[in-house]
């Protein structure tokens, strides 16, 4: 067992001094802060002109309390290691300190404290794991072209494209139809969502209008009732 105001090293068999301005809150409190406070050989000096003691500080009466005076230079979250003479973590998930609560919930040790995660698609409310519906938390995640699809358990969210848009990073984006659309015989113009073609005189429109087709004028005449001889130039 070491001597008040040290602890064990790491090899358990020899004694180092304890920092406590670095280690107990009270310490710091007590000089009025960690700047004011210098670690000295077994002890501690307030530079405020506080006098101190290598014992101990401010020892509490456990009957009065609760606990031993050791236990109440520890910063919340932490307990006093009489082996080690030093403050320690406390595992409250382990320990059954955690206050987390609820199906699904798991509780993970913090140094110090404890956090009560959920799963992937999930958030932790009121010791509950409750869905994350996207879609409706964060409005105009597709964009302004598409709609939010809120996905179920660990799925997130998907985004279906309005005609004429396609989904690039997560947002739905403009088609250029131009690129494979009234490539011969005519002129493409790009719109939001959509496309034009002006085709060249002599060409007009196919059925799915999206390529200039050459004019039969021949049949067009005789559908006009006209009763000329005609011949297509090629």
């Amino acid at each position: 067992m070491c001597p008040s105001g040290f602890k064990l090293a790491e090899d358990w068999k020899t004694c180092v001094d304890v920092d406590e301005c670095a280690t107990m809150a009270s310490v710091r409190e007590e000089c009025g802060g960690e700047d004011l406070c210098k670690n000295t050989e077994g002890s501690y000096e307030c530079l405020n002109g506080t006098t101190t003691s290598p014992e101990l500080p401010h020892p509490v009466d456990p009957l009065v309390s609760g606990g031993s005076p050791e236990e109440h230079l520890c910063d919340e979250g932490y307990h006093f290691d009489y082996e080690r003479s030093v403050c320690v973590d406390v595992d409250e998930c382990s320990e059954g300190e955690a206050d987390c609560g609820g199906e699904g919930v798991t509780c993970v040790n913090l140094d110090p404290g404890y956090e009560c995660v959920c799963g992937e698609g999930q958030r932790y409310d009121d010791h509950a794991c409750v869905e994350v519906d996207e879609c409706a938390e964060t409005p105009g995640l597709c964009g302004p072209h598409g709609d939010c699809v809120d996905g179920k358990g660990a799925a997130e969210y998907s985004c279906d494209c309005h005609p004429g848009f396609r989904l690039d990073g997560g947002t739905c984006v403009d088609v250029d139809e131009c690129e494979d659309r009234c490539l011969e015989n005519g002129r493409c113009t790009n719109e939001v969502g959509s496309f034009s073609c002006d085709c060249k005189p002599g060409f007009t429109l196919d059925e799915d209008g999206e390529n200039c087709v050459d004019v039969d004028e021949c049949v067009e005449m005789a559908a006009r009732g006209g009763r000329r001889p005609c011949g297509r130039a090629m």
